[in-house]
């Protein structure tokens, strides 16, 4: 099976003021769309719950699995540092307390380019 990639695609941040840098030192996201199977990892429903007596505890929950939206989501890091250590995968946007910041925008920008879209009008 052939996997479809959208080559290009690239996100720059606004945190901490990164836009406002020069072209050369702005923090770069490049990303790619996830696949159907990778969504529903990603985008799912918890199962209705059941007490003992087959009585139903809960219905269905809708879930999103924010960490690996980002991991899955993440091809290259280009132009981030936390101090003197650079940052170039996705786990460490993740664990990083500094970055939390980039972390929730960078999950709101995921979760909207993730919509199902028709994506074959790009080339």
């Amino acid at each position: 099976m052939r996997v479809m990639e959208y080559p290009g695609l690239e996100y720059i941040p606004d945190w901490n003021k990164n836009k406002k840098e020069s072209d050369d030192s702005k923090i770069k996201i490049e990303y790619k769309y996830l696949s159907g199977p990778e969504r529903e990892k990603i985008f799912g429903f918890e199962p209705i719950q059941f007490d003992p007596d087959g009585k139903q505890t809960s219905g269905f929950t809708f879930r999103i699995d924010n960490e690996n939206l980002i991991k899955m989501s993440i091809k290259n890091v280009i132009n981030l540092t936390v101090g003197k250590e650079i940052i170039t995968t996705a786990e460490d946007i993740c664990i990083k307390s500094e970055l939390a910041g980039l972390y929730r925008e960078l999950v709101d920008f995921f979760m909207g380019i993730n919509r199902p879209v028709d994506k074959k009008k790009f080339k």
